[in-house]
C-alpha cells in the first residue's frame, strides 16, 4: 500500500482496505470461473478425469492471478479511492448474473433478479461506473429467458432490489446534517441530496451528455479504451515482448471454451463485455489529452476479460493434464510453468510502476505546500491534486491548521461557501453572495478596483529599501459573455479589498492559468505558492524562496531511480523545478553566478529533471540554458 506517514496512520488503513478488496475482488473472479468450469452443460466437452478439479484450481490461478497483476486493478488496489469498489461490485453483480441465469427457470429466479439489481443500487452510492452493465443486462435476461420481461414477480423483484439498493445513498443526509469536515454537495436536505446525486454542480442530468462528442472518437476517445485494454492484457512494450500477448490470449481462449460449453452462456458474457467497454466510452465521453488517465472507468470490462483469462487457464491445464499417461507428467509440468509465467510476466512488468511502498510524493508536496506558507494564509487551490492532499493533512493529521484553504472553482457553489463562511468566520464575503441561497456570475464592465495598501512592508516579507504605494489598481476585464466575472473571482477581489491585508492571501502554483489575470502583476513566487503582494511587478525574496526549496520542502524519492514517478507526480514536481529555476535566475541577474550554479546542482541531486520528462517546452529550454538535455 502506499505510504502517507506511518503504517498506523488513517491514511494507511484506508490503503490496506483498498488492497483487501482488490484481493477479495480477484479471489471472487477465480472462484467464478471454478464454478463456470465444473458445471456439466456439456460433459463431451469435458471428460472425466481424476486431475480435473485439481487442474481446474490450478488454471483459474493462473488467470485470476494474471487479473491481479495487471495495471488498472493492481494500481487502485494500492490507495484508497472508489474504483477498486467498482471493480468489487462488477464481480459481485457478473456472479448474481451468472446464478441467475442458472436458476431463471426455477422459482427462485426473481429472487436473483431482486439481488442483481440491488447490488446495482448499492454501488451507485460508491461510484456510477458500473451503471454501464445494465444494457447488458437487458441483453442477458433477453439471451436467457425472453418471458423474463412479461413476468409480473420479476418486474416486481428487480424494482423492488434496485429501490431498495438505490435507498442506501440516503445515508448521506445524516452524515452531511453531522458536518463534517469535507462536506461535498451539503445533501442534508432532500432537495440538496437529489442536486448532489444528479451532479448539479457538474451540469446535472447524470452528466449525460453523448452529443456533441469532447474528442475524435474514433481517433481519441475509442483509441483510449484500446490503448488502457492493451496496458493490462497486451503489454508487448519495454520488457515485455511476445510473452505480453499472453494476458489477451489466454481470455480469447477462455471465451472460445466457454463458447464450446454453453454458447449461448458466452455469447452473454461476449455482449456484456462489448456493451459495457461501449457503454465507458459514450458515457465518460473523454476530452482529448484528458489530464488524467480514463482507465479506471474501464474496469467492469477489465473484470470480465479477467475472468475469461481464469477459465482459460483452467481450460488449458485441464486439457494438458487429460493426455495420455505417458504424456501427464509434461501436461502437469507445462501447466506449472504457465500458471507462473503468466502472471509472473504481468508482476515483473508493473512492479516497479506501482509499488506505492516508498512514495511520499502526494504527501510530501502538500505537506511542503502548507509548511512554506505564512501564518494563517488563505490559499487558494485550483484541483485535485493540490487540494484533496491538503484536507487530509489538516483534518486528520492537523497540519497546519491555521491556514485555510478554499479550492478557487467550488467558490461558485453555495454550499462551500456557506461551509467556509461557518469554519472560518473571518473570511470576508461579498454580502449579496454571503446572503444568497445560489450564486450566479457577478455582473462587472472594464474596471479598475483600488485596493488600499497598509504601510508595512514587513507584513508582506519585504525588505526595508523597497516602499509599497499607498494602493494599487487591479483592473478586471470580463470573462463571461464580456459582461460577467465567476463569482469566484468576485469573491477573490471582495476577500482583498475588504480583508484589508489582515492575512496573507497565496494562490497554489499548480493553478498556473487559472489564477485571475488581473492579480499576476503582484504575484510573488515562494515556492509552491504565489503570493499577493501590493507592488507592482513584485521582485522576488530570494531568501525566503531559497528557504523553503532548500530548508522547508523535502523531496523524498526524486532522486531515487527505484520508485516509479507517475504523470500526474510529474505534473506537480514541475512546480519544484519552475521554482529552483526562478531562484537560480535571480541570482544571475544579480551578477551572482555561482551562487546560480549551486543552485541548479543542489536541484539536480535533489529532483534530477530527467527523471520528470517530459517537461513543457518552456522548462525544457530553460533547463538547456543552464546545460540540462
Amino acid at each position: 500500500a502506499s505510504v502517507w506517514a506511518a503504517p498506523t496512520s488513517k491514511a494507511f488503513a484506508l490503503n490496506l482496505l483498498a488492497g483487501l478488496t482488490a484481493a477479495v475482488t480477484v479471489l471472487l473472479v477465480y472462484v467464478l470461473a471454478v464454478g463456470l468450469v465444473r458445471q456439466s452443460d456439456s460433459p463431451a466437452v469435458w471428460p472425466g478425469s481424476s486431475v480435473a478439479p485439481g487442474g481446474t484450481a490450478f488454471g483459474a490461478a493462473l488467470g485470476a492471478l494474471t487479473l491481479a497483476f495487471a495495471q488498472t486493478i493492481w494500481q487502485h488496489g494500492t490507495y484508497f479511492s472508489p474504483y477498486i469498489f467498482t471493480a468489487f461490485f462488477t464481480i459481485l453483480i457478473v456472479a448474481a448474473m451468472v446464478r441467475w441465469w442458472k436458476r431463471a427457470s426455477d422459482k427462485d429466479g426473481a429472487w436473483w433478479l431482486f439481488l442483481i439489481l440491488m447490488l446495482f443500487g448499492l454501488d451507485f452510492s460508491v461510484h456510477r461506473t458500473n451503471a454501464v452493465l445494465l444494457p447488458g443486462l437487458i441483453v442477458w435476461i433477453a439471451l436467457r429467458r425472453p418471458r423474463t420481461f412479461l413476468s409480473p414477480p420479476s418486474w416486481l423483484a428487480a424494482i423492488g432490489g434496485l429501490v431498495l439498493g438505490l435507498a442506501a445513498s440516503l445515508h448521506l443526509i445524516p452524515i452531511a446534517l453531522a458536518d463534517p469536515a469535507i462536506n461535498m454537495g451539503d445533501p442534508s436536505t432532500l432537495s440538496r441530496f437529489w442536486d448532489y446525486v444528479s451532479l448539479q454542480q457538474y451540469g446535472g442530468g447524470w452528466l449525460f451528455h453523448l452529443l456533441p462528442r469532447k474528442a475524435p472518437f474514433w481517433g481519441v476517445q475509442v483509441m483510449d479504451y484500446i490503448h488502457g485494454f492493451a496496458a493490462n492484457f497486451l503489454p508487448t512494450s519495454g520488457g515485455a515482448g511476445i510473452v505480453g500477448i499472453l494476458p489477451a490470449l489466454l481470455g480469447m481462449i477462455g471465451l472460445f471454451g466457454l463458447w464450446r460449453r454453453n454458447a449461448r452462456l458466452a455469447i452473454g458474457l461476449l455482449v456484456l463485455f462489448i456493451l459495457t467497454s461501449a457503454g465507458a466510452i459514450a458515457y465518460f465521453n473523454v476530452p482529448d489529452d484528458f489530464f488524467r488517465s480514463m482507465y479506471r472507468h474501464y474496469m467492469p470490462s477489465y473484470v470480465i476479460f479477467g475472468l475469461w483469462m481464469a477459465y482459460g487457464g483452467a481450460m488449458i491445464v485441464i486439457l494438458l493434464m487429460q493426455t495420455g499417461p505417458g504424456w501427464r507428467a509434461l501436461g502437469g509440468l507445462l501447466s506449472a510453468v504457465l500458471v507462473i509465467a503468466v502472471p509472473a510476466r504481468q508482476l515483473a512488468d508493473n512492479y516497479f510502476r506501482l509499488d506505492g511502498s516508498r512514495n511520499y510524493f502526494c504527501a510530501d508536496y502538500g505537506r511542503n505546500l502548507l509548511a512554506g506558507l505564512p501564518e494563517k494564509t488563505i490559499l487558494f487551490t485550483f484541483g485535485d491534486n493540490d487540494t484533496f492532499n491538503l484536507w487530509y493533512l489538516q483534518g486528520v493529521e492537523h497540519v497546519r491548521p491555521d491556514v485555510t484553504v478554499v479550492n478557487y472553482w467550488l467558490l461558485n457553489t453555495p454550499w462551500y461557501v456557506a461551509q467556509l463562511r461557518q469554519r472560518d468566520p473571518e473570511l470576508v464575503f461579498p454580502p449579496e453572495i454571503a446572503d444568497s441561497p445560489a450564486i450566479a456570475p457577478h455582473p462587472i464592465q472594464d474596471t479598475t478596483i483600488m485596493v488600499a495598501v497598509p504601510a508595512d512592508p514587513a507584513r508582506f516579507a519585504v525588505a526595508s529599501p523597497i516602499r509599497l504605494p499607498d494602493s494599487i489598481a487591479v483592473a478586471v476585464k470580463p470573462s463571461i459573455a464580456d459582461r460577467y466575472i465567476m463569482a469566484s473571482e468576485w469573491i477573490l477581489l471582495h476577500m482583498v479589498q475588504a480583508g484589508e491585508w489582515n492575512r496573507p492571501i497565496c494562490f497554489s502554483a499548480a493553478g498556473g492559468e487559472a489564477i485571475p489575470s488581473c492579480w499576476k502583476p503582484y504575484l510573488r513566487l515562494e515556492g509552491l505558492c504565489r503570493r499577493i503582494v501590493p507592488i507592482p511587478e513584485v521582485p522576488l525574496n530570494r531568501e525566503l524562496l531559497q528557504k523553503n526549496l532548500l530548508d522547508v520542502y523535502s523531496y523524498r524519492g526524486f532522486a531515487d531511480k527505484d520508485i516509479f514517478i507517475d504523470d500526474a507526480t510529474r505534473t506537480m514536481a514541475a512546480n519544484y523545478l519552475g521554482a529552483f529555476l526562478n531562484l537560480a535566475s535571480e541570482y544571475v541577474n544579480a551578477r551572482d553566478h555561482a551562487a546560480g550554479d549551486k543552485i541548479m546542482a543542489r536541484m539536480k541531486r535533489l529532483i534530477p529533471p530527467g527523471r520528470l520528462a517530459p517537461l513543457p517546452p518552456s522548462m525544457q529550454q530553460a533547463l538547456r540554458v543552464w546545460g540540462y538535455r
